[in-house]
């Protein structure tokens, strides 16, 4: 049986037979419905009016953190034996996708779920952005992983992590669509902005005179609405016409959005529009964005490799920054926003020596085209066809002499 590799992130959970050929096959909202004294009812997977008639939502990963194994037990157990078709007594191989700043202690307690409530065959553990790396066909690099809830950066040498250069910035694909969401609100109490298709009154995207998306439509609406410019000077040119632009979601919904739309992926290079603006996330406050976190997501990469990642080289690029600047992966959910993949060059560029070429590497052309959204997970895909068939894995018998402590002497 082929191993399967799971990638649970703050807005979904990935699952899957390691096969980096095709999309992970299971993909769940990390958003789960709990009857009141009860465990989490899988079943409610994603539903956008989850909460309602008594269950309460709730979620396993918050902004990169485990917050409730309980929660990621019953998500495995949904996706593996559910969805995956694992069998009672027959289960398979697990690589686990980790994010950086993975406390050990949560290492060990998901290896102790897999092999002592599932009795896996084999675990192994490896960092999302050496997985990354690998699924853009790089061994050396720097990783910007834009998920959902947080914005990692790190830099990986020859296929592992420098721990030094670690470093998590608040700010994920949630922030920009909670913007988005009070945009679109913002616009509907003005008389316009959004109109009902047929049917949307009664599920409920439409109620109390204002709009309230739901989070599939929320993030369909981003994909298509929102866009990064070239560069600053650009950005100013596009926020000054006064032009609307009419999306039409699936669902037949029609919204009409001003330049107001151009502020959404411009955040990510410039946080102050997220906390100095009317529109700004309830879930990001001025306070949490002081200092280092202020800048913008290419000065945050930049103080990562030429500051914190000790490196050596100094200000002028020693040969291992230069390396990772060479290989810069920006992927995640978040990577798919239009354009930014060209503003990110464009800043990096503008900001360093000319005698440094940074370059921002896409997937190569025989890889699928969702490879930067789940690039862990198609890393892991790849490496977990090496990892198993060479038994470079924690066996079950390895986990019974030695206990959870056994995942740390074999991981990535």
């Amino acid at each position: 049986m082929d191993p399967v590799v799971v990638d649970c992130g703050s807005g979904t959970f990935k699952a899957g037979y390691a096969n980096p050929d095709a999309d992970p096959p299971v993909i769940v909202p990390n958003r789960f419905v709990a009857a009141p004294g009860e465990s989490p009812a899988t079943n409610g997977v994603g539903d956008s009016n989850s909460g309602e008639g008594g269950g309460r939502v709730v979620v396993g990963v918050e902004r990169g953190r485990v917050v409730d194994w309980g929660v990621m037990e019953d998500a495995w157990r949904y996706m593996l034996y559910e969805q995956i078709g694992w069998e009672e007594g027959g289960e398979g191989a697990v690589l686990l996708c980790e994010p950086i700043l993975t406390p050990r202690a949560d290492r060990e307690q998901a290896a102790q779920i897999l092999f002592e409530s599932f009795s896996c065959a084999g675990f192994f553990a490896a960092e999302q952005p050496v997985l990354a790396l690998y699924a853009l066909g790089r061994l050396s690099g720097c990783c910007v992983d834009l998920g959902h809830g947080k914005t990692d950066f790190s830099v990986v040498q020859e296929g592992a992590l420098v721990p030094s250069s670690a470093r998590r910035w608040p700010i994920g694909g949630s922030d920009l669509s909670e913007r988005i969401q009070r945009l679109v609100l913002e616009e509907r109490q003005r008389g316009g902005g959004a109109e009902r298709g047929e049917g949307e009154e009664e599920r409920g995207l439409l109620t109390g005179g204002g709009l309230s998306l739901d989070a599939v439509a929320l993030e369909r609406l981003k994909e298509e609405a929102c866009e990064a410019a070239l560069d600053e000077n650009s950005f100013a040119a596009a926020r000054a016409v006064e032009e609307r632009k009419e999306f039409v979601l699936p669902d037949g919904q029609r919204i009409s959005l001003g330049p107001e739309r151009w502020d959404i992926a411009e955040a990510l290079f410039r946080p102050s529009l997220l906390t100095h603006s009317p529109l700004s996330p309830p879930s990001l406050e001025a306070s949490s964005l002081a200092g280092p976190d202020s800048a913008g997501i290419v000065r945050q990469l930049l103080s990562v490799v030429m500051d914190g990642a000790g490196l050596g080289g100094g200000g002028g690029g020693g040969g291992k920054q230069r390396a990772a600047l060479e290989s810069i992966a920006v992927v995640g959910g978040g990577s798919s926003l239009k354009g930014l993949l060209d503003r990110f060059q464009s800043e990096v560029q503008m900001a360093l020596p000319p005698s440094l070429q940074p370059t921002v590497v896409r997937a190569p052309e025989y890889m699928p085209d969702n490879t930067a959204r789940y690039a862990a997970w198609y890393g892991g895909a790849i490496v977990a066809r090496i990892v198993f068939s060479q038994n470079q894995h924690v066996t079950r018998a390895e986990y019974n002499e030695r206990g959870p402590a056994a995942v740390h002497r074999k991981s990535m």
